[in-house]
């Protein structure tokens, strides 16, 4: 679980966090979270439809996401149950621009750039910025 809680940056911080260079990795998700790099430890998108989304993660939990290193197609969050919480099995549904999608509406709308972190290969629990 969390061990701290970043005061380095506000959590809606859009922009470079001080002291984390493109490329560094982490051994666990939640560090990324602790770092203020991507402030949800499960979600892979951060933020609100008003304030936009500051960061997301790559996960590979979609096959129709696409990572060609330069440019990416992330096709969605949300419609999917994590596997051993409360029993629950893993489920898709059709993604569509609604919530947990809307921050990514707004990051458009308001012309900001989000935060990458590319979790490549491991079930989710290593990242890379």
């Amino acid at each position: 679980g969390r061990t701290k809680v970043c005061t380095k940056v506000d959590k809606d911080h859009f922009g470079p966090i001080p002291g984390v260079e493109v490329g560094m990795s982490w051994l666990f998700r939640i560090q990324i979270s602790e770092e203020g790099i991507h402030r949800p430890p499960v979600g892979g998108i951060a933020g609100t439809a008003k304030l936009g989304c500051p960061s997301i993660v790559l996960a590979g939990g979609y096959e129709d996401d696409v990572d060609n290193g330069d440019e990416f197609t992330y096709t969605g969050a949300g419609g999917r149950t994590c596997l051993g919480i409360r029993g629950q099995q893993s489920r898709a549904v059709t993604r569509s621009w609604r919530e947990p999608m809307l921050p990514l509406q707004g990051t458009a709308r308001l012309a900001l750039t989000a935060r990458m972190v590319e979790m490549p290969g491991t079930g989710g629990r290593r990242g890379s910025l």
